[in-house]
């Protein structure tokens, strides 16, 4: 289990990433996200790794970044088109990234699509 991001008492993006070890009931940080932000699209890849899109705020981020558990590297991807805080889905390979907020605004009908592996 991985918590990534989040707010601080501020209300400012933290990149902080934290793995829970079940077995042993604790917790240990890992490599922070280039890219602070809260409520990102995050899924889980076939092959373990760890893909986050977007999230905010103050005005969200364009971000695409992809974390390797194994090595505790981040990865920075190609670029969302706009600045957004959205919701995310992995159906077989693709990854979608839907709607969300972007500059405080809804964005109610944009799809970004990836093919991941």
């Amino acid at each position: 289990l991985y918590a990534i991001g989040g707010l601080d008492n501020n209300n400012d993006p933290l990149s902080n990433v934290e793995a829970y070890d079940p077995a042993t009931n604790t917790w240990q940080e890992r490599a922070p996200m280039p890219t602070p932000r809260a409520h990102p699209a995050v899924a889980t890849l076939n092959n373990g790794q760890i893909i986050v899109a977007g999230g905010g705020p103050p005005s969200g981020t364009a971000a695409v970044e992809l974390y390797t558990p194994s090595s505790n590297k981040w990865q920075e991807l190609t670029s969302l088109p706009v600045r957004a805080d959205p919701t995310g889905a992995l159906a077989g390979h693709m990854f979608y990234v839907i709607s969300g907020f972007a500059l405080g605004q809804s964005v109610t009908r944009a799809v970004w699509a990836a093919v991941v592996q």
